[in-house]
């Protein structure tokens, strides 16, 4: 590969980074891209933060009949109509418009993984579920929805409807990250909100034992998400 690449050909590899699928070639690239690229980075952040949200270990089981097909569609949807000719993958990621990459190509990839996430959670023991109501704010009363705790697991599910998309001020748009706060110390970033396939819901893997929190909260973040929360809270969950 070329010593440097440009935002756009970087936005082809930074969902594969984030899912621990890139080629060390490619990766070295990208590192040192991003290293000088504050857009880029801001993109790379989120990807990675997203990933890192999602169950480490989850059960291997068989994915609903047609879910890999749907997602096959929605991935080469992108692309264009299949031509007779072989392609490798790189030949189909370089159909997709340049200008949607960085904002399409990593969501979809990242959106995809929460997918099997939740579906692998949903299957555990009904019986080992607590839930929570999501109570709206002032900023935005039409938020609704639940958080699902899968007590033996760890792990939560976090599915929001009401909720718009978030504003585009550059060329980046803005993200809903996801926080819980202890009864003692500060917020702790745990995942963004990703928009559901089937579109209207927004959804969210949370990883990690709820009890010792006392909310969780979501607020309007820039690109790549915060350390802190900067932005105003859109809703919140009693744990307690």
């Amino acid at each position: 590969m070329a010593p440097s690449m440009t935002c756009d050909a970087a936005g082809e590899l930074i969902a594969l980074a984030a899912l621990g699928v890139l080629d060390a070639d490619d990766g070295a690239v990208l590192d040192r891209h991003i290293a000088v690229c504050a857009r880029c980075r801001a993109s790379a952040l989120m990807a990675q933060r997203t990933a890192a949200a999602l169950p480490e270990s989850l059960d291997l089981l068989e994915a609903p009949a047609g879910l890999r097909r749907r997602l096959l569609t929605a991935v080469y949807s992108s692309a264009g109509p299949v031509q007779p000719r072989r392609r490798t993958l790189r030949d189909v990621w370089r159909r997709v418009p340049r200008s949607r990459i960085l904002t399409a190509l990593a969501p979809l990839a990242i959106g995809a993984a929460t997918v099997l996430g939740v579906w692998s959670l949903t299957r555990t023991d009904s019986a080992q579920v607590e839930t929570f109501p999501v109570q709206a704010s002032t900023s935005l009363p039409t938020a609704r929805g639940v958080l699902t705790f899968y007590v033996t697991r760890s792990h939560s599910v976090l599915t929001v409807a009401g909720v718009p998309t978030p504003a585009t001020p550059g060329q980046l748009p803005n993200v809903y990250e996801i926080w819980l706060i202890p009864s003692n110390g500060g917020p702790k970033p745990v995942a963004f909100l990703s928009p559901s396939p089937s579109g209207g819901d927004w959804t969210a893997v949370v990883s990690g034992d709820l009890r010792g929190y006392r909310t969780l909260a979501a607020t309007i973040e820039p690109p790549g998400g915060e350390a802190k929360p900067t932005g105003p809270e859109i809703f919140s969950i009693p744990l307690s």
